[in-house]
């Protein structure tokens, strides 16, 4: 299949080949839908709120007595049947966003652009720059294209701040590069406007991501192995010492590990008698990560480290309920001939 490739002023100045069946050799209805459906759901905020008759002020008084009056019974003024009162089905924050597995939405994207560019709504233009920001150039373009009066996603292979600039305040136009498409993204405007260079982006991300991995590989060529051979190198293997633990995270310097220490009765009961110290740290941190930090900012040797996440705690009140953070402790033993003085 063969695009017609622009520049610009809007003249053509050559043609692009792609198959489409590279990107996706079949499109799947239900599964860009169910992408579609995700993305739009994670967009919502949630933030509804109306009061139960618990929250609305008021007395919980009865209103009159039960028997002798001649009304029907009622309780108090705060119920949902009376004006003012409370609502019976109350509507309280939620979090609407639910994830798909990663593979299924890259192959939805493939397949989404696959299917505009099999139905012709795909354009091709040689290169998106410009010197400074100047919306007229973009709109002139787009009228030059053919696409002034329809919604247009841009596509360039990377994030161009003066072509950024340039198109965010044409209505119905939105600009996104190669790295940031989903199908939502991809399916939503009329028609896509993509440069060369992304549009080879795009197939260079579909081939790689249907190249099998290492890890694939090595357990496609791996042979079956007999039983007895494989119990004998499974014993081997358990008498060989274990690696050295992995170096420290480039991510979390020391002092970013280490939250505070948990100086409690029982937590100095536990230093003195077996030198083992508590610390909160930051539930990112593995074991490699606090025994560094430890080591580095206390000037020690850790001989093991134990982690514990802790679940926060439920907090009820006569109104909401609440609860406090969840958060990670570490227990660390450190060798007989150092200590740690926090006092």
């Amino acid at each position: 299949m063969n695009l017609a490739v622009y520049d610009m002023s809007g003249k053509q100045v050559g043609s692009y080949e792609i198959d489409p069946a590279e990107l996706a050799p079949r499109v799947s209805k239900q599964l860009l839908h169910d992408a579609v459906v995700m993305y739009q759901a994670n967009q919502r905020q949630g933030t509804q709120k109306t009061k139960t008759r618990g929250e609305v002020a008021g007395s919980t008084r009865k209103l009159y007595k039960q028997k002798g009056t001649g009304n029907a019974r009622a309780g108090a003024r705060r119920s949902g049947t009376r004006r003012g009162g409370g609502h019976i089905f109350a509507k309280h924050p939620r979090d609407f966003g639910w994830r798909m597995p990663r593979k299924a939405l890259q192959q939805a994207a493939r397949m989404a652009l696959a299917s505009r560019i099999v139905d012709d709504e795909v354009k091709l233009i040689d290169s998106l720059s410009l010197a400074a920001p100047k919306t007229s150039a973009v709109a002139g373009m787009l009228k030059k294209l053919g696409l002034g009066e329809k919604t247009v996603l841009f596509a360039p292979e990377k994030h161009d701040a003066n072509f950024w600039k340039s198109a965010r305040n044409i209505d119905g136009v939105s600009v996104s590069p190669v790295a940031e498409l989903n199908a939502w993204t991809i399916l939503r405007p009329r028609s896509i406007l993509m440069t060369t260079a992304a549009i080879d982006a795009f197939r260079a991300l579909a081939v790689a991501a249907k190249a099998p991995a290492d890890g694939a590989k090595k357990k496609a060529a791996k042979k079956p192995v007999a039983r007895a051979a494989k119990k004998k190198e499974t014993k081997e293997a358990m008498s060989v010492p274990l690696p050295p633990p992995p170096a420290f995270s480039p991510r979390l310097e020391p002092h970013q590990v280490i939250l505070r220490p948990l100086v409690t009765e029982k937590g100095m009961h536990r230093a003195n008698r077996h030198n083992a110290f508590s610390f909160e740290v930051v539930r990112e941190a593995n074991k490699a990560d606090i025994r560094r930090a430890v080591e580095e900012m206390f000037n020690v040797k850790v001989e093991k480290v134990a982690v514990q996440n802790r679940v926060g705690k439920m907090r009820r009140s006569r109104v909401r309920r609440t609860s406090t953070k969840a958060w990670k402790k570490a227990v660390v033993t450190l060798k007989p001939e150092f200590k740690i003085n926090l006092f």
